[in-house]
């Protein structure tokens, strides 16, 4: 059966012999002749008027009918409205139409109807639905049946990890679904009923799915800093901005921004006004202190060997991490990010317990164990703060000194990746070269003072009560202001944990994944020996002064039985290291063990004789504690407790003791049993007869604090020796206990390395 086109009969006419010169006159259009139908409906007979107003009713007798539109087992009813179903084809079937018309001359008449014998004409009607409607529809009426695609996630609650899985979504294609509906109106028999039609479902893939979340296992890298010297406000802020990062992750090739994460830094986005570095001073800022939450992210990352997309450090030194090591966040132009480079995604955990701040990045380990790192800081150059600059303020009283920033040591540090294999150093990568800018310390001070006749001068038999000559904060001779001193920044100490490709936290440790108990007998073996090795080295060192009594005796002028006799003290001249306050009742405390430089002096000269008198294991450990470093956070320094210290070098713990004294004018008491010294150091001095208290050490300062107790267990919190053996005293004599009795201590003598030749 043809459609819509018409030939002409010229074969036909030729057979017939049906040429004339002239044609027959045209006639008037006829009746729609047979074989003119629409949809099988014959229109033989009608005009053309009444074909296509039958036509029309046919269109529109289709349009009524209801459509069912079914979306899996679901079957939903539809108008043609509300699926926007439309008379496709309207042009050509009315062109059809016209075409279909008997007019013309005779032949030409002749000529339709037997075309239309031969091939007959049936109209289709063809219809379309509106695949934005259809959507609407599904929308507003089919939501019980298609799904959103949901990803899977994954929290990390009591330790460990809670899978959320992934759901794979249903969605009707409306393109395809509008061209089936098109279809089942345009086929559908007879003039009423519904008319059905079925839906194209597709489904939508989660972006995460619930298998790339299940390789999350293993601890990549973590890292912990201390926030315990924090005050409230800095505390919060860490809080705030760790739980603002925990619990990303980063699917293959994503970047972390920890500015993005953690901003705005407003209060009401939870954060409060705290110290920060600003233009090289410190300041209080809203959201201060999130710059250690960037760098343990920061570290963190570097051990799970993440890409750092960008990092750069502070302006000034920061206490909780050393030089190199620390990651600054300010505005948009400092910023941490990091990139995972792993084909698995991973998970960045950021927790504070306590006052610790731990970062700790999971995934899929892959890594070889044998692989192990290290992050090497190297410090190339140290810059002085400089002179104090002093800012005239009038509403002090005369001479008053009232510091307002404590000034920063600037530095030239480099950092170093160190990757070793079965301990053995294969790769060490330079990753930073920073620079840290030195700050002199800022003070307000009163209107000058009157000019006080020689106050420096030492009064034979007096019992001062603080130093005199200006070296503390008030100078002799005037009131001190009611204005409490005021620390310039708040610092933290940090807090070493294991780290390396290969770690996995032991129980209670920062990253623990199950947070379980100790798991097997020889762990807690271990842990017993290790205490128990402890406890004897204690009782070992209680008895070093007296094994080495006699080195000590001779040399330190211990007078046992006989009053000691007041004179005046010569004062030492030299500048302050700290806040310039030494004063009655602040503690000394020691960090380091002394001794190790006059120690590794003797293995370097006494090596034979060191070697046929100790075990090779013996001399292994001295070698150890010898060259075991004091790398004590800058923010020791500027910790508001500590008011001075001294490097116990040349003439050892005694001539720093004597020194710091000397310089203030002010007497001290101490103990030579609390000063920390280890045994194997104890063992080479009595084999030499040194006297470890007048031997160089290194690595080892006299510090004084006005809370010495905790100053020394923050110190043995980051692993140093320390111990607070003594305090400052009134009146100007050296007394030193632990050989029975009191002594006093004498003028520095040459150092006892000397006597190795």
């Amino acid at each position: 059966m043809r459609k819509y086109v018409w030939s002409t009969g010229t074969a036909a006419m030729m057979a017939a012999g049906l040429f004339f010169a002239e044609p027959f006159p045209a006639q008037a259009a006829e009746p729609m002749p047979a074989g003119v139908s629409v949809d099988g409906e014959s229109l033989e007979g009608l005009t053309e008027a009444e074909a296509e107003e039958q036509v029309q009713s046919r269109v529109d007798e289709k349009l009524a009918r209801e459509v069912a539109l079914t979306i899996g087992e679901m079957s939903f009813a539809a108008s043609s409205g509300d699926l926007g179903i439309a008379w496709k084809n309207e042009d050509q079937v009315r062109q059809a139409l016209k075409d279909a018309e008997v007019k013309g001359n005779l032949i030409q008449r002749y000529m339709k109807k037997k075309d239309l014998e031969a091939e007959p004409v049936d109209l289709e009607l063809e219809f379309s639905a509106d695949p934005e409607k259809i959507s609407a529809f599904v929308d507003a009426e089919c939501k019980d049946a298609v799904r959103e695609a949901s990803d899977a996630s994954i929290t990390r609650e009591n330790g460990e990890f809670v899978l959320t899985p992934s759901v794979v979504g249903t969605t009707v294609d409306p393109e395809a679904t509008g061209a089936a509906i098109g279809e089942a109106v345009s086929q559908a028999d007879g003039t009423s009923g519904t008319v059905s039609a079925a839906a194209v479902v597709t489904e939508k893939q989660p972006e995460i799915t619930t298998e790339e979340l299940s390789s999350i296992k293993d601890v990549l890298g973590t890292f912990s800093t201390s926030f315990k010297t924090s005050g409230a406000s800095r505390s919060t802020n860490l809080q705030v901005g760790a739980a603002k990062i925990n619990g990303r992750v980063l699917m293959p090739g994503e970047v972390l921004s920890g500015y993005e994460c953690m901003q705005p830094f407003t209060v009401a986005n939870g954060y409060r006004a705290a110290t920060a570095y600003e233009n090289g001073r410190s300041v209080d800022s809203i959201g201060g202190g999130v710059c250690q939450i960037s760098t343990t992210l920061y570290n963190a990352s570097l051990l799970a060997e993440l890409e750092i997309v960008q990092r750069q450090n502070h302006s000034m030194t920061v206490g909780y991490v050393k030089p190199s090591m620390d990651a600054a966040i300010a505005g948009t132009y400092k910023d941490i990010k990091i990139r995972n480079p792993y084909d698995t995604p991973i998970y960045v955990e950021g927790v504070t317990s306590g006052k610790t701040l731990t970062f700790t990045i999971y995934g899929k380990e892959t890594r070889p164990v044998n692989r192990t790192l290290k992050f090497e800081s190297v410090t190339l150059q140290v810059m002085g703060a400089g002179a104090p600059i002093e800012q005239v303020d009038n509403s002090l009283a005369p001479g008053a000194r009232v510091k307002v920033d404590s000034g920063h040591t600037g530095l030239k540090s480099e950092l170093y990746k160190c990757v070793y294999v079965d301990g053995e150093l294969k790769e060490r990568t330079l990753l930073n070269k920073d620079t840290y800018n030195a700050s002199r310390p800022i003070y307000r001070v009163g209107p000058a003072t009157p000019a006080v006749t020689d106050p420096g001068a030492a009064v034979p038999g007096a019992d001062p009560a603080a130093p005199s000559g200006g070296t503390s904060e008030t100078p002799a001779g005037t009131t001190p202001p009611a204005v409490p001193e005021t620390p310039a920044a708040e610092n933290t100490p940090p807090a070493e944990v294991p780290q390396g490709p290969g770690y996995t936290p032991g129980p209670g440790m920062p990253g623990d994944p199950a947070g379980n108990s100790s798991p097997g007998g020889n762990d807690i073996l271990l842990s017993v020996s290790v205490h128990l090795v402890e406890v004897l080295e204690v009782l070992e060192q209680r008895t070093a002064a007296e094994r080495l009594a006699p080195a000590v005796s001779r040399d330190l002028g211990t007078q046992p039985d006989r009053e000691h006799r007041r004179v005046g003290m010569r004062k030492i001249e030299r500048e302050p290291h700290g806040r310039g306050r030494f004063v009655p009742g602040q503690d000394l405390v020691v960090a380091g063990c002394i001794g190790k430089a006059g120690a590794l002096a003797a293995m370097e000269k006494k090596k034979e004789v060191l070697e046929a008198r100790f075990h090779g294991v013996f001399l292994d450990r001295l070698k150890t504690a010898a060259e075991r470093s004091l790398d004590l956070p800058q923010e020791f320094f500027e910790d508001p407790g500590v008011t001075e210290w001294e490097y116990v070098e040349e003439g050892g713990i005694l001539a720093a003791l004597w020194n710091i004294s000397g310089a203030y004018e002010q007497g001290i008491s101490f103990s030579l049993l609390k000063i920390p010294v280890s045994q194997e150091i104890i063992e080479v001095c009595e084999l030499f007869d040194l006297n470890p208290y007048r031997l160089r050490s290194g690595h080892c300062m006299l510090m004084v604090s006005d809370h010495g107790w905790d100053l020394a267990e923050r110190l043995r919190e980051m692993g140093a020796e320390a111990a607070v053996i003594g305090k400052v005293e009134r009146g100007i004599a050296r007394k030193m206990t632990g050989l029975g009795s009191t002594g006093f201590l004498e003028r520095p003598q040459p150092d006892e390395v000397l006597k190795l030749g």
